[in-house]
């Protein structure tokens, strides 16, 4: 529903990991955009898989784009508190979080960049 946040855990139960050395079927096709943040495309699933800790070094050192994700979307902090490491085969959705800062830079160069208004539905 609109204005709530919804933190879900997911786990892949053994029997539906994929057994990638065994498969003989290709990949469907893949469209990899470069001229756009991912923030910004629309109708797309976002996705985290760089640290088993969801949020990253975001309280601590890191700046990168989990971090990004989490510093101009505040109330994915919420996350840290309530979920544990995450298992290799477990996944976190984040659903009605709001974007709230723009930015412009990468890591050593990140900066704020002004107020955002996020009127994508949640």
């Amino acid at each position: 529903p609109n204005g709530v946040i919804t933190f879900r855990r997911y786990e892949l139960s053994d029997a539906y990991v994929p057994k990638w050395s065994k498969s003989t079927k290709g990949l469907i096709p893949m469209h990899l955009t470069t001229a756009q943040k991912i923030e910004d495309i629309d109708c797309v699933l976002q996705i985290d898989f760089a640290n088993r800790y969801i949020g990253g070094g975001v309280l601590t050192s890191g700046c990168i784009q989990e971090e990004i994700r989490f510093i101009t979307c505040p109330e994915m902090l919420l996350s840290l508190l309530v979920c544990e490491a995450l298992e290799p085969n477990e996944c976190i959705y984040l659903i009605g979080c709001e974007r709230y800062s723009s930015y412009k830079g990468y890591s050593k160069t990140f900066q704020y960049d002004g107020d955002y208004i996020d009127n994508k539905p949640k």
